[in-house]
């Protein structure tokens, strides 16, 4: 309609939108009218049951009232709902572009001048009944695509253009795929000249088979004679699968523990010294928190638990050290603290300790066991010497021993060897030696030394024999076949030693690091192409020349990829040269279905139909077949050119005379 219309008239119009989701979805439309102070007026229209292919645009004709509308400015809000659960989905308000004109009050004009009377030409000749040229196009205005079950619900509108009234009575006919014809809706009644019949559509599609229907509008006239048929396009029924409801799990119990549980203990806190020296106090405490579980929670007052905290220290080669042990009784949600007074002139070695951390229930059952700190330990430093007397001459090493038990270490890891030996006279530089190897037989060799390290250092004077302790680190570095179990000494000043120590047998296994998998990142989800038809080939293979209602049978075979949807071929007869088609008859469509195909998958189709009736004998047609899909639109044609000639019916013969005879009585 124009922008600008008088009160009370209607504005119409054509609104383009389309759903942005993913998925087809119903939908019901509602519009207003707006002023420009903000008020609302309406609904004016509400379509109910809107089909919507995602990302497909859609048209919904707009018919809205003004009657009683004041004049102005006017914008049109649209809502839109989910027709399933009635939630708004969302809202518009388009800027204002209709005016409702004011309508000023009537002039009262002069007395017309007096005129001579004027003989009116003879009245056009008006039929009775309604004629096809008085009728307009009509509207559906229903979805194309609904669940079999679900209500059609909205309606049909069919302008008409006479200048008299006139009765008309409207069929709106559903045709199945197989062929059966059902009333959707139907209304008769007289129309105004100029009026828009409007058929309400409310039919329930239940007990109906999913498939494609055709539509068709029927106009008949007060007697009951067709006046013309509209087609109105497709219906497709889907099938609804029902979803499987999903079982409620069923919730324990809470019950309240009467016992310490794992979940009561937290992160421990260290507040003691993170180095010593061997031979101080290691004083400090350490703090545990704790939880109360949710059962807990329900009773009136928190109980008392009991529990056995135990601390111990690892020392570098794995010996375990009890630091303190303690049978606290907690309340859950406080914290337990320990206090620490450890004397750590028991460990024999300095390094890097471990402590560890086991909390274990009056059963023995672990609740909570993991290291939770680290103390290095530092060798004591050594008094001064005492005034070195006459130092004798040459120095001498002797007692040399290796400090340390069965270890084990992996390739590509270092091994810190500890040893002592004994010196006693003048100041030297000599070369300490320390090795990792098998230990063999004299015979065979001796010590085959397969991991080895040296230090040089400086030894002092010392007028007694005075011991002395030392460490080497040895690498192990890849070697062949190198897991396994080894023996280790220590020598003094290399290959000929002044003092060696006696050999540890098998008491080094070195392993090999465990080969972590490189794992496989799993394959990209592979990605469902758009819907595509190729390599068609529509073939006859019935060849001749045949009679009007002969069977005829054909081939169509391709290639499909894209989603699992419906589709229909239809076949056509026409004429005409090669790459020139004029279509003559076409045929009922076939329906078709498209399996899920990730990649091009062959397909076949077969099928026969009748030559219609009122061929044209001895014409040659040529079949063309077009395929198509539904939810996801393709399409494509193949022409089998000049394959069925029509018999030519026999020649009638010329009247002739033979003889003429005239009897004389």
């Amino acid at each position: 309609s124009p922008e600008q219309i008088n009160p009370g008239m209607e504005a119409t119009g054509v609104m383009v939108w389309r759903n942005t989701g993913d998925a087809p979805q119903l939908f019901d439309l509602v519009l207003y009218l707006v002023s420009a102070q903000g008020v609302r007026y309406g609904p004016l229209q509400v379509t109910q049951g809107v089909s919507t292919n995602p990302q497909v645009p859609n048209t919904a004709n707009v018919r809205l009232g003004t009657e009683g509308l004041p004049s102005g400015v006017y914008s049109i809000s649209v809502e839109l709902y989910d027709s399933a659960t009635g939630m708004l989905v969302g809202s518009r308000t388009l800027p204002g572009r209709l005016e409702i004109r004011e309508i000023a009050a009537p002039v009262i004009p002069a007395p017309p001048e007096i005129l001579p009377p004027v003989i009116p030409p003879s009245p056009p000749v008006i039929p009775a009944v309604p004629t096809q040229d008085i009728l307009g196009t009509p509207a559906l205005n229903l979805p194309r695509q609904i669940n079999v079950g679900d209500i059609w619900s909205g309606n049909v509108s069919l302008p008409t253009f006479g200048t008299v009234p006139y009765f008309v009575e409207v069929h709106l006919v559903m045709i199945d795929p197989s062929g059966l014809e059902n009333t959707v809706g139907q209304l008769g009644r007289t129309l105004s000249p100029g009026e828009t019949l409007q058929m309400p559509i409310n039919y329930n599609t239940a007990g109906f088979p999913a498939g494609d229907y055709s539509l068709f509008l029927m106009v008949y006239d007060p007697v009951g004679q067709p006046v013309v048929q509209f087609p109105m396009g497709f219906l497709s029924m889907l099938e609804v699968v029902p979803l499987p409801v999903p079982e409620i799990p069923e919730f324990p119990e809470l019950v309240a523990p009467t016992a310490p549980t794992a979940d009561m203990f937290g992160t421990p806190s260290i507040n003691l010294p993170s180095q010593i020296e061997i031979g101080e106090i290691w004083q400090g405490n350490i703090s545990i928190p704790t939880f109360a579980p949710p059962a807990l929670m329900q009773l009136p007052s928190l109980p008392s638990l009991p529990a056995d905290i135990g601390l111990q220290l690892q020392s570098p080669t794995g010996q375990m050290f009890t630091v303190g042990t303690f049978q606290p009784t907690f309340t859950p949600g406080q914290a337990i603290n320990l206090p620490m007074n450890f004397d750590t002139s028991v460990l024999p070695q300095g390094g890097m300790h471990n402590l560890f951390l086991n909390i274990t229930d009056l059963q023995g059952n672990t609740l909570f066991s993991d290291k939770i700190g680290e103390l290095l330990a530092l060798m004591p430093a050594l008094p001064p010497p005492p005034p070195v007397p006459e130092v004798p001459l040459p120095s001498k090493f002797s007692a040399v021993a290796v400090q340390m038990g069965p270890q084990q270490v992996q390739v590509g890891e270092s091994i810190s060897i500890p040893f002592t030996y004994t010196h006693v006279g003048a100041p030297e530089m000599v070369t300490l030696r320390a090795a990792i190897g098998d230990d063999r037989p004299a015979f065979l060799g001796g010590f085959d030394e397969v991991w080895w390290a040296e230090k040089t250092v400086s030894v002092p004077a010392h007028a007694v024999p005075t011991p002395i302790s030392e460490d080497i680190a040895i690498q192990i570095t890849p070697k062949f076949q190198a897991a396994g179990i080894y023996s280790i000494y220590a020598k003094v000043d290399g290959g000929i030693p002044r003092a060696i120590s006696p050999t540890l047998t098998n008491i080094i296994e070195i392993v090999e690091p465990a080969v972590v998998p490189v794992p496989v990142p799993p394959p990209p989800p592979a990605v469902l192409p758009r819907a595509d038809i190729a390599d068609i080939d529509f073939r006859i293979l019935t060849i001749g020349t045949f009679d009007p209602g002969n069977i005829i049978s054909w081939a169509f075979t391709g290639k499909y990829r894209g989603r699992a949807q419906g589709g229909r071929l239809t076949i056509s007869l026409g004429t005409g040269p090669v790459g020139t088609f004029f279509t003559k008859f076409t045929l009922p469509p076939d329906s078709v279905d498209f399996s899920e195909a990730f990649d091009w998958q062959d397909f076949s189709i077969r099928g026969s139909f009748a030559i219609p009736a009122n061929v044209e004998p001895g014409q040659t047609y040529t079949v063309r077949a077009r395929l198509e899909t539904f939810m996801e639109p393709t399409q494509e044609t193949d022409t089998d050119w000049g394959v069925i000639t029509i018999t030519v019916l026999p020649a009638v013969p010329p009247s002739q005379f033979t003889s003429v005879s005239v009897p004389i009585g």
